[in-house]
């Protein structure tokens, strides 16, 4: 992949991570972080115009954002294996 579309991959990728560690919403961290993610996948908002909105990174990437959006209500975090964030030493 080029550049820009590792980018916005990278983006879509990290979004959906920590949408699905924190949907249990356990503590107050978790509900913070998943309200946040949550809100970003939802369509209608004005950020939509914006490069790093939602539906401007599924259409670059030529994915279909309410069949995603439906894939990730239905999902529960252990379904899903998440790949581990590297860190910058």
């Amino acid at each position: 992949m080029e550049g820009e579309c590792r980018l916005l991959f990278a983006v879509l990728e990290d979004a959906v991570s920590r949408y699905l560690m924190n949907k249990k919403c356990e503590t107050e961290e978790q509900r913070r972080i998943f309200k946040e993610t949550a809100h970003w996948f939802r369509k209608g908002s004005d950020a939509n115009r914006s490069l790093f909105a939602f539906e401007s990174v599924c259409s670059f990437l030529g994915i279909d954002p309410d069949r995603l959006r439906k894939g990730l209500a239905s999902l529960q975090p252990l379904e899903v294996p998440l790949r581990k964030q590297r860190r910058a030493a």
